[in-house]
């Protein structure tokens, strides 16, 4: 029985290792990108840098006066979404698909200007990094393939590492040895003591970001969380028909200031609410919808 534990332990070790190696650079990168997306709100915040001043008794334009105005005032592109902010001195964030970004004031509806291109082109580049591993067109399958394994790997390394951790004699001298550091050792002794020490106490929180990860990587891994938790799955997003040569027919703004008023009643402590928009979206009058997301990243 020995032999086999030891056989079992020598083979995890050096799958563990290999796993590692193979897929190291990819998980770095996912690492070191969604770190950086972590702060892409906040750092946007800062560099965009506009106050709007309200006078005295001002209120917000309504959602639709206000979405009328950037159209009007940007016609050559389709408006996506608005972002407005709690804040009474926050711009309104106008959203034009991928392609722009502008900013207006809630009050009045002029429009401010773009803000930081240079600086939401890069946090666009590293959110296709992330996910695509910055591929373009039908190669972008091959790149969520990439990282989706990745993740199958980074979870793999985590469980088999708290394998190899486990002590054979589970003692305090032992377990002590293994999540402390023993500033004694030096060279690989030192690195190794090191690698065991960082790797027990991310256990835990890179799990859970690994679980979150797949939920967004696998359609079966999300399917699989909501029977976990007695609920049905999701159907698949409908892929909508369009319509065959020509552009397609625009659609009106109206109903956005009865979506303003639902979402600000579902989520009376809001802090950023985002309407999006269907594509070349024009007043008035149709439907549309909104999403209230208490501290939503824009």
């Amino acid at each position: 029985m020995t032999a086999v534990v030891r056989l079992l332990r020598k083979t995890i070790f050096w799958l563990h290792l290999i796993a590692g190696c193979a897929a190291g650079m990819v998980i770095l990168l996912m690492s070191l990108t969604g770190a950086t997306l972590m702060y892409e709100r906040q750092i946007l915040e800062w560099v965009d840098g506009y106050q709007v001043t309200p006078t005295v008794n001002a209120s917000r334009l309504p959602l639709e006066e206000l979405a009328a105005k950037a159209t009007a005032a940007n016609p050559k592109q389709a408006l996506t979404a608005l972002t407005v902010e709690s804040d009474a001195h926050a711009a309104v964030m106008l959203s034009y698909g991928r392609e722009a970004t502008l900013y207006a004031n809630p009050f009045t509806g002029e429009l401010l200007g773009a803000g930081a291109a240079k600086a939401r082109d890069f946090f666009h580049f590293v959110t296709e990094l992330h996910r695509w591993l910055a591929l373009e067109g039908t190669s972008r399958d091959t790149g969520k393939a990439i990282t989706g394994a990745a993740c199958l790997v980074f979870l793999f390394l985590v469980i088999s590492g708290l394998y190899l951790w486990f002590p054979r004699r589970f003692t305090w001298h032992f377990i002590r040895r293994i999540i402390s550091f023993d500033r004694r050792l030096t060279g690989r002794a030192r690195d190794w003591n090191w690698h065991n020490v960082f790797g027990f106490w991310a256990c835990l929180p890179l799990l859970f970001i690994i679980l979150t990860g797949l939920v967004m990587a696998y359609p079966w891994a999300n399917n699989l969380l909501f029977t976990l938790t007695g609920n049905p799955p999701p159907p698949p997003r409908a892929q909508q028909a369009r319509p065959q040569g020509g552009k397609p027919e625009p659609v009106a703004l109206s109903g956005l200031n009865h979506a303003w008023d639902t979402a600000v009643a579902k989520v009376p402590t809001w802090q950023s609410i985002t309407v999006r928009l269907p594509a070349n979206a024009k007043p008035p009058p149709c439907s549309s919808s909104a999403r209230a997301i208490k501290d939503a990243p824009i």
